[in-house]
């Protein structure tokens, strides 16, 4: 509101905001304004409503629901709530407040527009996040990140044409760590920036060492995250990467999410278009997870999709999933892009994929991710990969 219609405008939606949850309590009960568009309500539980607070909650969502007038526009907000309990011994305000918050962020999590009560398992999840934000710095400043490889091979021949640059860390007494277990941390921190460059330096001096050993044509694909489309210097950052590396543009691929695209669309196109000038190829991850696809391939300089792995997964189970498949496919032609099944893990799929018409997979029939050395067997042994 601010943002759009300016502050007097997102003052008096805070107003009538805060008419509307005065509404929903007693006049016993608090309600107060915690700063920005955050509110706090206190109420006592009687011993004749031992869950009022969830009443009050689902009163609070409810009144929420109807639009807002505010100079001359009408809007609709949302309310995520955490509940507190304050029954136990040694009871603070400070400590409420934290157990709401954390309930509160639990409930954005989970969808907003609910109410979530505090549980001991939520703020061991917090600390346990803490101490992994903790280990992540140690990580980046001690090198204990690595970076793990899975080709990506033409259907059929299975000629690695490709390989996937994946992160793994080393952690001294949790072991081999997959990405799945710290990058949501590295986003919510900012430390996937730095993760992130420290993996495209690591891959770009590898794939010099492949081009020049094995194939001059190989390219390595490298994962960029949201925040690093908001990075206004990846652009430059990428750039010298290539040239201190001595690897040309086109020997890199650059994967982008669907979910990663729509946070700032005109932001992605810029960076997506400006990287695309450079030479790197551009490649749409998790290709058909839930956004509008087709409008993504009219707006941003696409050269690849890939199929996400949960269709490859049920392509053999009906007609379907075969379809679905078929359409990517059908779209990718008539964009005149080239298209790569991810999750491939039986010869069935690979077959049902080449009657359908796609050139590439990437998955567990193949190899799973290996370090370089792993990539290095697999390239100088054969030109084509051997299952099992």
């Amino acid at each position: 509101m601010n943002d759009g219609f300016g502050h007097d405008a997102g003052d008096r939606l805070l107003i009538e905001v805060s008419d509307r949850l005065k509404r929903c309590v007693r006049e016993q009960d608090l309600v107060a304004r915690l700063g920005g568009d955050e509110f706090a309500i206190l109420i006592e539980e009687g011993s004749a409503r031992a869950d009022m607070a969830s009443t009050v909650a689902q009163r609070v969502i409810d009144a929420l629901q109807e639009p807002f007038e505010v100079s001359g526009h009408r809007t609709r907000v949302s309310a995520s709530i955490g509940i507190a309990h304050c029954g136990w011994t040694g009871a603070d305000a400070d400590s409420a407040l934290m157990r709401a918050d954390i309930a509160m962020y639990h409930a954005k999590a989970n969808g907003k527009n609910q109410f979530v009560h505090f549980t001991d398992e939520m703020q061991q999840g917090v600390l346990h996040r803490l101490d992994m934000e903790s280990w992540l710095r140690e990580a980046l400043a001690e090198s204990q990140l690595c970076v793990y490889y899975q080709p990506i091979v033409t259907l059929g021949q299975r000629k690695v044409e490709a390989v996937e640059a994946l992160v793994r860390w080393r952690h001294p007494t949790l072991g081999l760590l997959a990405p799945d277990e710290f990058l949501d941390v590295a986003e919510e921190t900012g430390l996937i920036v730095p993760l992130g460059k420290q993996v495209l330096r690591d891959a770009c001096a590898q794939i010099r060492l492949w081009r020049e050993r094995y194939d001059e044509n190989l390219i390595v694909s490298v994962n960029l995250s949201a925040a690093q489309l908001r990075d206004e210097s990846i652009v430059d950052a990428l750039a010298l990467v290539l040239t201190e590396a001595g690897v040309a543009p086109e020997a890199l691929m650059i994967e982008v999410t669907e979910g990663a695209l729509i946070g700032d669309v005109r932001g992605a196109t810029a960076v997506l278009e400006s990287l695309s000038a450079l030479g790197v190829t551009i490649a749409i991850d998790d290709f058909g997870t839930g956004y509008s696809s087709l409008s993504h391939l009219q707006l941003f300089p696409v050269d690849v999709i890939k199929v996400d792995k949960t269709f490859v997964a049920d392509l053999c189970g009906g007609t379907e999933h075969s379809m679905l498949v078929r359409s990517v496919l059908a779209i990718a032609r008539e964009f005149g892009l080239q298209v790569v099944a991810e999750g491939i893990e039986s010869e069935e799929q690979e077959v049902q994929l080449r009657r359908l018409g796609c050139d590439y997979g990437q998955g567990y029939l193949y190899a799973h991710p290996v370090p370089a050395s792993g990539i290095d067997e697999l390239l100088g042994l054969t030109p084509a990969l051997s299952v099992g």
